[in-house]
């Protein structure tokens, strides 16, 4: 009868000791999704400054071309500037060399 009672005794403390153990990893289950979920919303605000970041690069490129554009076209008006001045120069030195020519009176 006292190997019985031992033996009811050690169940009852070996329950407990598994309630407390299933207690014990309730609370850890508890705290890893806790952790789990601050993780998730660190990580979608992380995603969200990158995609914030990525939009404000993608403005900058296209102020970039649009400005690159601009620059071209002054470029190529500075270029026929350019060009027409030379015309012009040229143009002023062939009729200042030309030899003056007198009317001819009939």
């Amino acid at each position: 009868m006292l190997t019985s009672l031992n033996f009811s005794s050690s169940a009852e403390s070996d329950f407990a000791s598994n309630g407390d153990d299933l207690n014990s990893m309730e609370g850890a289950l508890s705290e890893v999704r806790l952790q789990l979920e601050k993780e998730d919303e660190e990580l979608e605000k992380a995603i969200s400054g990158i995609a914030v970041q990525t939009k404000e690069f993608e403005d900058k490129i296209v102020q970039f071309e649009e400005f690159d554009l601009h620059m071209e076209r002054k470029l190529q008006k500075l270029q026929l500037l350019q060009n027409l001045l030379f015309v012009d120069h040229s143009l002023f030195h062939f009729i200042k060399h030309q030899p003056h020519q007198t009317p001819v009176k009939a």
